[in-house]
């Protein structure tokens, strides 16, 4: 078994995020989908792009390399897992 550690804002240097503009993005994520989005991902190696992590509500995307933030999504929690309501 792969034991993976969860992702947060200081797992990685970054620059926060401020503002963006809104985009269209609709998506249901299920139960397992979200688990996983919430672990996030933390770079390993020079070919990871992406520095991802969630903190509730909102699931950060970061390039690895610049820290520069490139998408924030709000994840609204449902029943059988959970939707996007807000992507910047």
């Amino acid at each position: 078994m792969i034991t993976r550690v969860v992702a947060s804002a200081t797992s990685w240097q970054r620059v926060p995020f401020s503002a963006g503009d809104s985009i269209l993005y609709v998506r249901v994520f299920d139960t397992e989908q979200f688990g996983c989005l919430k672990i996030g991902l933390i770079p390993q190696q020079m070919e990871d792009k992406w520095f991802i992590y969630y903190e509730e509500p909102h699931l950060y995307f970061h390039r690895s390399w610049t820290g520069q933030p490139v998408y924030r999504l709000a994840l609204r929690t449902t029943q059988n897992g959970a939707e996007v309501c807000q992507a910047l």
